[in-house]
């Protein structure tokens, strides 16, 4: 009886390894860090909410081609069309329980469709509620829509959830939904917006309650703000990242922090350059010297609809200006894997996944 539990036992634990090895869908080997889930749905569905909602006049153009014309930013410096576009689609989104729950699902289709095995989306749930649905109902929402993305397409999907640089109102309950729904899919919290913004002390307060709580943090930092701000994500926020973090290169001593710490910058190649925040000038982007010095960073789209990029444009950028070759590509993917959220375990697992993975570039 005894050799026949022991066998039992070792059959289980065998079946509970295969499990595990093959929670991570094969083939897939992309990791993102830095997408924001309002700033990558489908130009196609916003226009089909918006019809089931009766919002069209809401909506610019008379076709979905035209409606995206005035989504997409191009060229350089054009922060200001990217920051109207949220104003014209989000009311169409807002408050909508169907249509919250789908663009999550669909998210992770599209992040499928782009070779990615596991994804984090940023998002406040503030700018998805309104007085019929509350912030955490928006968070459920995601949370479902994650599940059944996973379910069907086989990626793995995470959300952070996001404090806004001018609403300090916001930060406690940002804190208290991360802990509420740390193990239902919410993975960590950041702080987003303009940083000319100055943080009031809400935002010092919230991070130090999410230190103590444990919860994984995400600081956007020196994208378009000095390098200063990027010190402080990591002396003060004790940030493990930094969302973009190009300007950290202009103070020397804020460069050699970055690296002494080994803290993971979320490099967004197209957004830093349309947006304005870099040199127009590829030859001149941060990255090739991140890249030149080892530093600990990943390549990421930041807003899919906007910028009409992928995983694959980002990477292909990369090797074309930044100089990276097909090892350096995996090996942005592998700090990616390193620097998720995931428990320790489920980390490790997904880092050995990318690394068999990801054999071509």
């Amino acid at each position: 009886m005894n050799r026949l539990i022991a066998v039992l036992s070792k059959s289980r634990k065998l079946k509970s390894f295969i499990r595990m090895a093959s929670s991570f869908k094969e083939g897939l080997c992309r990791v993102e860090l830095h997408c924001h889930l309002d700033g990558c749905c489908r130009p196609e569905t916003i226009w089909n909410i918006a019809k089931r909602r009766g919002m069209m006049d809401a909506l610019p153009g008379n076709t979905l081609e035209e409606f995206l014309t005035e989504l997409r930013v191009s060229g350089s410096g054009t922060l200001a069309k990217f920051l109207h576009s949220f104003e014209i689609y989000m009311p169409v989104l807002k408050g909508d329980r169907v249509g919250i729950k789908e663009i999550a699902t669909e998210l992770c289709q599209d992040k499928m469709n782009d070779g990615a095995v596991y994804f984090e989306a940023t998002y406040c749930p503030h700018f998805l509620s309104d007085d019929n649905l509350t912030t955490e109902e928006v968070v459920q929402l995601v949370n479902e829509g994650f599940k059944e993305g996973e379910k069907k397409f086989g990626v793995k999907a995470r959300s952070i959830l996001c404090m806004i640089r001018d609403k300090p109102e916001w930060c406690r309950e940002m804190v208290e939904l991360c802990d509420k729904y740390r193990s239902e899919g919410v993975v960590g919290i950041g702080i987003a917006g303009d940083e000319s913004v100055a943080l009031e002390i809400d935002f010092y307060q919230g991070v130090k309650e999410a230190i103590e709580r444990n919860i994984c943090r995400t600081i956007h930092a020196g994208e378009s703000g000095p390098a200063s701000n990027v010190q402080e994500a990591i002396e003060v926020f004790k940030a493990q990242r930094v969302g973009h973090g190009y300007h950290c290169v202009e103070d020397d001593n804020v460069y050699e922090l970055v690296k002494k710490t080994g803290v993971h910058l979320e490099v967004c190649p197209t957004s830093s350059n349309v947006l304005g925040n870099v040199s127009p000038d590829w030859t001149k982007h941060p990255a090739i010297r991140f890249a030149k010095d080892n530093v600990n960073f990943s390549l990421n789209t930041d807003d899919t609809l906007h910028f009409n990029n992928s995983l694959q444009t980002e990477e292909d950028i990369a090797m074309k200006y930044f100089g990276m070759s097909k090892e350096d590509i995996i090996t942005a993917r592998v700090y990616a894997a390193e620097a998720t959220f995931l428990p320790e375990g489920e980390k490790r697992e997904l880092v050995e996944h990318v690394k068999k993975f990801s054999v071509s570039v």
